[in-house]
């Protein structure tokens, strides 16, 4: 997703349609990733002070 953002921003002019929501599509898996990581995390490290 960081490069298609990247490319988004400094070249919109030739973005392609198409291409750009199968990106996105196929990007929205990386926030599950995120999520289930800070998940983890926050589940591993609450009630630790």
């Amino acid at each position: 997703m960081k490069k298609f953002r990247n490319y988004l921003v400094h070249k919109y002019d030739d973005v392609d349609d198409a291409k750009a929501y199968r990106d996105i599509k196929e990007g929205l898996k990386d926030f599950e990733v995120i999520v289930n990581e800070i998940e983890e995390f926050l589940n591993k490290h609450s009630g630790k002070k």
